[in-house]
């Protein structure tokens, strides 16, 4: 089977939970099909104006992946660019570089949807539209004006593009049963609705705990040993996540109150940390006790130096597609502090795992922290393997070829 994937964010580098999601299941798939990736690359990345093929790397030795850049970046000039991503995909299809297109964003949809004749599965990662609603929010309470108006643009745009993905994909996967019904009011048939949740490579997470001890990732990594030390990741491109990072600021300040501060450590990992600032008013950097990693190539050492995993969203975030780092916690053996928001997805978690819902207030942290279980049900997380996530996805592809 010839798949194409379409990305409308730079690929591979991980920069949001759903290239990480693409990641994994492009590993399966290229192992016995051949997948091309097209995404845009900035014209300043290319010597000329035409694409450009080359070897996906960093992903698969497999020869049966491979990566076609654009040479715009389709961030800017949506419409324009719409019209020849369109075009570019119809000629790939005739050509037979591909049997069956995979979208892999709705906000990369386009609103030509209804003049392809390629078959195409469109995958809502989340309620695009309630995150950009939220972020609206917070830019008209902090008067920024002018971003609120392209804020507002954006989400009538891309309204229009999820529907048309909503309702002219063949198949349409989804990653909760909260995305379902949304992508079901977008006008969806429930029929051809696929809920295929977010997972994590269990035996990836296995193999790293046997290799280095906890504290001498601590050394390695300049955390102090004898803290007690909570870590948070994600992009902060991410308004719900600098949220959270904000939280976790306040939960900060609430233990220096009451206990010694250097009894707590918190690791923000990801990046660009300019982004928390621009928000939060102050230099993170400077604030005891909260190291801010910035970009990484690889999450485990940081997970593993840490005592529990911390996830404070606010209640007032609409959550979209379950969040990858509840599992991603788990599988390096934390136990996990969340909220409500922060589990959805992934609410059958909470009755197997070391999972410990907060209120808004953080009131209750304190009385949990001396009683946190340390280990998790890995036999329980084999559920949510990419391997068998992919499986299912490679199914629904060569059912929409066939039919």
């Amino acid at each position: 089977m010839k798949i194409g994937v379409y990305s409308f964010w730079p690929f591979p580098r991980p920069m949001f939970g759903q290239n990480i999601r693409m990641i994994n299941i492009l590993k399966y798939l290229s192992k016995s099909n051949n997948v091309i990736v097209y995404c845009p690359t900035n014209q300043s990345n290319i010597r000329d104006k035409n694409l450009r093929q080359a070897p996906l790397t960093g992903i698969s030795d497999s020869a049966s992946i491979t990566i076609r850049n654009f040479d715009f970046d389709l961030r800017y000039k949506r419409f324009y660019n719409d019209l020849k991503v369109y075009s570019f995909l119809e000629e790939e299809y005739e050509r037979g570089n591909f049997d069956v297109l995979q979208l892999e964003n709705s906000e990369g949809s386009f609103l030509l949807m209804s003049k392809c004749s390629f078959p195409k599965v469109g995958v809502f990662h989340g309620r695009l539209l309630n995150e950009i609603a939220y972020s609206l929010q917070l830019t008209l309470s902090q008067g920024r004006v002018v971003d609120a108006l392209i804020l507002h643009l954006l989400k009538l745009y891309i309204g229009l593009c999820e529907r048309k993905l909503a309702r002219r994909s063949d198949r349409v996967i989804v990653t909760s049963d909260l995305v379902k019904e949304y992508a079901i009011n977008l006008g969806a048939d429930p029929i051809n609705v696929f809920v295929l949740i977010n997972g994590v490579d269990v035996k990836k997470y296995q193999d790293y705990s046997s290799s280095i001890s906890k504290y001498e990732l601590r050394r390695q990594l300049n955390i102090p040993e004898d803290a007690f030390v909570f870590v948070f990741h994600g992009s902060l491109y991410f308004d719900q996540n600098i949220e959270a990072i904000r939280n976790i600021i306040k939960i900060r300040d609430r233990l220096k109150k009451r206990s010694s501060l250097k009894e707590y450590y918190f690791l923000i990992v990801g990046g660009p940390v300019e982004q928390v600032e621009k928000f939060y008013g102050a230099d993170v950097k400077k604030i005891d006790n909260i190291f801010f990693t910035g970009y990484v190539q690889d999450i485990k050492p940081y997970l593993f130096s840490a005592d529990c995993g911390l996830a404070p969203f606010p209640e007032d975030v609409q959550p979209g597609g379950p969040r990858l780092k509840i599992l991603e916690f788990l599988a390096a053996g934390l136990p996990v502090i969340t909220t409500k928001t922060g589990i959805c997805g992934f609410e059958e978690l909470i009755y197997d795992q070391p999972i410990y819902l907060v209120e808004k207030n953080f009131d209750d942290l304190e009385k949990l922290l001396p009683n946190l279980q340390v280990g998790t049900n890995t036999k329980k997380l084999e559920k949510f393997d990419w391997s068998g996530i992919a499986k299912k996805n490679e199914e629904i592809l060569k059912k929409v070829i066939e039919s």
